[in-house]
């Protein structure tokens, strides 16, 4: 494996405050009895709410496992469509064809995103769903979704595992990921805001096998009411479920990192202002403007001399890649040629994400920055 001198990902973590969180978990003494779901996966659920100001949070094991409950929440099943952007992480095809639907891709405009313009005509009698993307952090144009939707009485399902940001609950179904390398990682794991209540009751109880674990506390965790067994307590278990929630000890790495959000959102900020500082007037590029509610989870450049640019920052050790293809192209959706799709086969050649992450300094991004000058002087 090619050790980089410039890692295009770094995961963030407080090592120190995250091995405090998990003594709480695992003391010395070993006094706790709690390490699956418990106490401290609803405190992060509440953290959660109050720092980035949404609603009904249910805590989880990965962000796809989000999407599954999200499509199942919204009704899809066998042949039912979701319309969402060919642009994106594979695991919204996963998620969505493990229910038995059909995903219908459809074009990204300039920012990547969804473009609002190639959803409508896709619509059919079978279209259960529109799901859209924040692609790299970046905000898609999330009222427009909402205004078709709405019209045709859709769910809206926003995945944002790419972005994590202070800002009210929209969509029906938001879904976040705390993988690895996104701006809050937890090692791995996910969480799902429902803007219903009954829907955020029903996914509470379907992330554990359709089982509601705070009746079966406070019934101290007995099957029966009694030896006799008159009375079934592990209920109510009337439709198929998952093993999908988050543990305590994920959360209480979640409940450690979120103290320090701020800080990590705040660099990554700084750090896209470098970018753009640097890169604005160089001929041949073109560069994402400014938005109000981005989450600079990657930085995109878009060049038609992409390979050239490439080559040269590897060459000089740093790290860089397209993170994500066109899904169009996986033999997962029988994928035999391309779809006609003029925004993503315009820019298919040209996007290049740049390192961006807490461990990147500013004398970093000059250098990267400089390279790429040079490249296209």
């Amino acid at each position: 494996m090619k050790k980089y001198k410039i890692s295009l990902f770094w995961p963030y973590y407080d090592g120190s405050k995250v091995i405090e969180s998990l003594k709480e978990v695992f003391p010395e003494d070993g006094s706790n009895k709690w390490l699956a779901e418990a106490d401290r996966v609803k405190e992060f659920e509440k953290v959660f709410e109050k720092k980035l100001r949404r609603k009904n949070a249910v805590a989880l094991n990965s962000g796809t496992a989000g999407l599954v409950l999200a499509f199942r929440l919204a009704g899809v099943g066998v042949g039912d469509e979701v319309i969402m952007p060919v642009l994106n992480c594979s695991a919204d095809l996963h998620a969505l064809m493990q229910l038995g639907g059909k995903p219908v891709l459809c074009d990204v405009d300039d920012t990547l995103n969804i473009d609002v313009d190639d959803i409508e005509h896709r619509i059919t009698n079978k279209t259960k769903a529109i799901l859209c993307v924040n692609f790299g952090g970046y905000p898609c144009e999330i009222e427009e979704v909402l205004s078709i939707a709405r019209k045709h009485d859709l769910k809206v399902i926003e995945d944002s595992c790419q972005y994590l940001i202070p800002r009210e609950l929209l969509a029906d179904y938001e879904v976040f990921s705390f993988q690895a390398i996104k701006t809050l990682t937890t090692g791995d794991g996910g969480l799902l805001c429902c803007n219903d209540d009954k829907d955020y009751e029903r996914a509470r109880l379907l992330r554990w096998f359709d089982i509601d674990r705070d009746f079966k506390a406070k019934q101290g965790y007995k099957v029966f009411r009694d030896w006799e067994m008159r009375e079934f307590l592990g209920g109510p278990q009337s439709e198929v479920g998952y093993k999908f929630q988050m543990s305590d000890v994920t959360a209480a790495i979640g409940l450690a990192q979120m103290e320090d959000l701020d800080f990590v959102i705040e660099k990554r900020r700084r750090l896209t202002f470098l970018y753009r500082r640097e890169l604005q007037s160089v001929d041949g590029l073109r560069i994402l403007p400014p938005h109000p509610l981005e989450a600079y989870w990657l930085f995109h450049i878009f060049t038609l001399r992409r390979r050239e640019v490439a080559e040269a920052l590897e060459d000089a050790g740093v790290e860089v890649n397209v993170v994500h293809n066109r899904n169009d192209i996986l033999p997962l959706v029988g994928a035999s040629r391309r779809l006609d799709l003029c925004g993503m086969n315009r820019l298919e050649q040209q996007y290049l994400c740049l390192p961006l992450h807490p461990r990147l300094k500013e004398e970093d991004v000059i250098y990267i920055c400089s390279i790429i000058k040079k490249v296209l002087k």
